[in-house]
């Protein structure tokens, strides 16, 4: 009903403009009947629209104090809670632990990837760090598919080192502060050989974490 009247309105307003140019245009024999006419229908029509459909008012919104207490008292309990040093998911790189006696082949093939530092072993944990500002899961996972395919030894039986020699490797940005860490190691590389295409690398992701990164004694 509202589109109908609309139309009404529409069609008697554009009817007045034009009788005030001819009359008979719109079937007025001149232009004084033909605008008391269709400026009455505008004005009835419009009424009409006004009774039929008032408009709504917006009703304000309520606030709700009792959630705004509790937020603000949850926002003072965490403001008043001591901030750790170090959060679960920073990975220490100690570099007076560190050593460059990578297995041969794994040192080898390390040194093509666009690395800022040269890559170094703590302990069983081999650190990469990309010449990157920030790290990507694919960077990370292709740093870990060079260790594995390093380890393959091109495709024979006897593999590059003995497995076990790296268990974790971290994978950072230029300055150490954050990137993945990979918890499969050389161990798993076996076992993602098996898989193929997509499943292959769903399966280096399960085992990468995002992580920040603190580099002591750095020399």
């Amino acid at each position: 009903m509202e589109t109908i009247i609309t139309i009404i309105a529409a069609i008697a307003g554009i009817a007045f403009w034009i009788g005030l140019i001819n009359p008979k245009w719109v079937f007025m024999p001149n232009r004084k009947n033909s605008s008391l006419f269709y400026l009455a229908i505008c004005l009835i029509t419009a009424a009409a629209g006004a009774n039929l459909y008032p408009t709504q008012k917006t009703a304000k919104p309520v606030r709700n104090t009792e959630a705004d207490t509790s937020s603000t008292a949850n926002s003072l309990e965490m403001s008043q809670q001591p901030a750790n040093t170090v959060a679960a998911d920073v990975g220490v790189i100690d570099f007076s632990e560190v050593t460059k006696n990578l297995p041969a082949h794994l040192a080898k093939e390390l040194v093509n990837l666009n690395l800022s530092i040269v890559p170094v072993m703590q302990d069983k944990t081999l650190i990469v760090a990309f010449h990157f500002d920030s790290i990507e899961e694919l960077q990370a996972r292709s740093a870990v598919q060079t260790v594995c395919y390093t380890y393959f030894n091109t495709g024979k039986k006897q593999r590059a080192w003995k497995a076990g020699a790296v268990e974790k490797v971290f994978i950072t940005n230029d300055i150490l502060t954050k990137g993945f860490v990979f918890n499969g190691g050389d161990k798993s590389c076996d076992e993602w050989a098996k898989k193929a295409g997509d499943e292959g690398d769903k399966f280096l992701n399960e085992k990468l974490q995002k992580s920040r990164f603190v580099a002591i004694n750095n020399k």
